[in-house]
C-alpha cells in the first residue's frame, strides 16, 4: 500500500513494498524525491538519486545508513515501468 504527501518541498511517498511501487508513483518522482519505506516500526528513507527520460531509462532509488547502501532500480520499457534490481554494498 502507498501513501502519498504533497506539499512543501518535495514529492514523499509512503510504502511497505519497495520493490513493486505503482506507475504513476514511479511516473511522477523526480531527483531528490523521497520514498520512505515501512517494515513495522521501522522507517526507511530512500531517495531518488537518478532518473531518466523515456523508453530504456530509469529510476534509482537509494537508501544509506551507517556502514550500508541499497539501491533500487526500476526500467522504463515501451510496456511502463518494471524492477530492474536491488543493489547493496555494506562495510566489512
Amino acid at each position: 500500500m502507498e501513501k502519498i504527501y504533497q506539499g512543501l518541498g518535495n514529492y514523499l511517498v509512503e510504502t511497505d513494498d519497495i520493490e513493486h511501487l505503482s506507475s504513476e508513483v514511479l511516473s511522477a518522482l523526480d531527483v531528490g524525491d523521497r520514498v520512505v519505506k515501512i517494515t513495522g516500526k521501522q522507517k526507511h528513507l530512500y531517495e531518488v538519486s537518478y532518473k531518466g527520460e523515456g523508453v530504456g531509462e530509469g529510476i534509482c532509488l537509494t537508501y544509506t545508513a551507517c556502514g550500508y547502501i541499497e539501491t533500487i532500480s526500476y526500467d522504463f520499457t515501451s510496456e511502463g515501468w518494471a524492477f530492474n534490481s536491488k543493489d547493496v554494498w555494506q562495510a566489512e
